[in-house]
């Protein structure tokens, strides 16, 4: 059989709904396009011409035509693969994300001689995820910023107070009470340092309700340093 004598009959058309919006195309064992939908068309920008008699390899992104190569593997023996996510080519070089799923088709002799592929364009949903996920992280981020000025800005105002009264030629302090001053700032500053190691350590962001519609990071401060 040369590339492109399509050995399918002309059922298949209607059989595959050529007018879904999915991209569905038929292959024979060897990779080989033998039928491409107008969805196919509208995702891939490939014509039903420019496809048929084609490798499926020219839908291939390199860094993941190796699991694609092996989901057709599997199909060809026997097994149902459904809803893998992969990036997948156009004709002018985009790349889409591809929701695919591949079915083999059994011949007279019981073997298969063909699989139909059923990718569904979800590129515009992860776009929105994305998008979405970037929003949240720079919410968590003010989130963060709002806890870090709540949770700091005491304890950093104590220890000025104090580095203040140290740095004043005009108060008479005696050495009793400048150690004082100096445990207290350095009680302050733990404070601080104690802060930060928790929202470091922490796996789990979690928010509580501030001023208004703000919001801030809660953060397990037991055992830490006391006032």
């Amino acid at each position: 059989m040369s590339p492109g004598d399509s050995r399918l009959p002309p059922s298949w058309g209607n059989l595959l709904l050529d007018n879904i919006s999915d991209a569905v195309m038929v292959t024979d064992c060897d990779g080989i396009i033998h039928y491409w939908s107008s969805g196919a068309e509208r995702t891939f920008f490939y014509t039903s011409g420019e496809a048929q008699g084609k490798h499926v390899n020219i839908l291939y992104v390199p860094t993941e035509g190796e699991e694609l190569q092996e989901a057709q593997l599997l199909a060809q023996d026997g097994e149902i693969i459904s809803d893998v996510e992969a990036q997948m080519k156009r004709k002018d070089g985009g790349v889409r994300t591809v929701l695919l799923s591949i079915v083999p088709v059994l011949g007279e002799t019981g073997e298969v001689d063909f699989l139909a592929c059923i990718g569904k364009d979800i590129s515009l949903v992860r776009g929105l995820e994305e998008k979405v996920l970037a929003s949240e992280k720079l919410e968590t981020v003010k989130e963060m910023i709002i806890t870090l000025n709540h949770k700091m800005s005491q304890p950093l105002a104590v220890a000025g107070c104090y580095l203040g009264m140290l740095q004043n030629e005009k108060m008479e302090i005696d050495f009793g009470e400048k150690k004082e001053y100096l445990r207290e700032i350095e009680t302050q500053l733990d404070r601080v340092a104690h802060l930060l190691r928790r929202i470091a350590e922490m796996e789990e962001v979690k928010t509580v309700q501030y001023l208004a519609s703000n919001k801030m990071v809660e953060v397990d401060e037991e055992e830490g340093p006391q006032d």
